[in-house]
């Protein structure tokens, strides 16, 4: 589950990743190694070499974080597919009070090209988000802006069967707002319901704009989602969670998908030692 190479679950048949994950942990933060041959996809249990142009290739990662004193944390990553792909993550973020509210930034950087033939064209592309999020209460305001730079639109993917998902605040349910030039602004709220433990609300708006279509004409699109989760306190039947989630996508003619997408989720951990 890093930035760059990760498999994220929200399926019930979840991609997965095959190699090794070395991980070193210290007082401040952490050290790590990654290496891939292999990956399915969801719905799949074969696992299939990264390859494209009828070659196959492996990936190779480092990373690291840490956590300094004054509230500044930071995250690097870097990975490269031999003669396919390469990337970069950079992140910073910042934890400080306000008055009695918790105040977070976010600032990340992801850059990525091409690293040969089997890319099949050249490939470059960068990535930039800023994000703020005040804590109040039960109540959390965040506000998210995305750009995409570079010549292309931002390709996070390793090529093959793998599965490989943003770890960015403008990656929402349906769209990852990551075409050519695209802008973004989110706006979202989260509510923690006092009256209700553990029942959490969630409402988020995106817009986006100078998407450059290949028509020449610049696109916009936009999504809002809805999200209420609810996780039972006590009984037998403690920590069993459910979740709705709706989602709405839509744009101009260009944009794909335009979809209405609603999910149900049901979650039970259970304690078998």
């Amino acid at each position: 589950m890093t930035p760059l190479l990760n498999d994220l679950t929200s399926r019930i048949s979840a991609p997965s990743t095959q190699g090794v994950h070395a991980t070193a942990s210290f007082e401040k933060g952490s050290l790590y190694g990654i290496y891939t041959d292999e990956a399915s996809m969801n719905n799949s249990q074969d696992f299939v070499s990264y390859s494209a142009n009828g070659e196959e290739y492996e990936i190779v990662s480092i990373g690291g974080t840490y956590k300094f004193d004054n509230g500044l944390s930071t995250h690097v990553q870097y990975a490269v597919a031999d003669d396919y792909q390469k990337q970069g993550y950079y992140n910073l973020g910042y934890n400080t009070k306000l008055g009695e509210n918790d105040l977070m930034l976010d600032l990340t950087h992801m850059r990525g090209e091409d690293d040969g033939d089997l890319y099949g064209s050249d490939y470059d592309s960068n990535l930039t988000g800023l994000t703020a999020r005040l804590s109040a209460g039960n109540l959390a305001y965040t506000l998210a802006y995305q750009t995409i730079g570079g010549d292309n639109g931002y390709d996070q993917k390793w090529g093959g069967d793998d599965n490989t998902q943003f770890f960015t605040w403008g990656a929402v349910q349906l769209l990852d707002f990551n075409a050519k030039d695209e802008q973004s602004l989110q706006a979202r709220i989260d509510y923690s319901v006092p009256s209700l433990p553990g029942l959490k609300l969630m409402a988020r708006h995106t817009e986006s704009w100078d998407i450059d279509h290949s028509t020449g004409t610049d696109g916009k699109r936009h999504e809002t989602n809805f999200d209420a989760s609810y996780t039972l306190q006590e009984g037998k039947a403690k920590g069993l969670s459910m979740r709705l989630r709706v989602a709405n996508a839509d744009g101009d003619a260009e944009v794909v998908p335009r979809i209405s997408d609603i999910r149900f989720m049901i979650d039970y951990n259970v304690d078998l030692f």
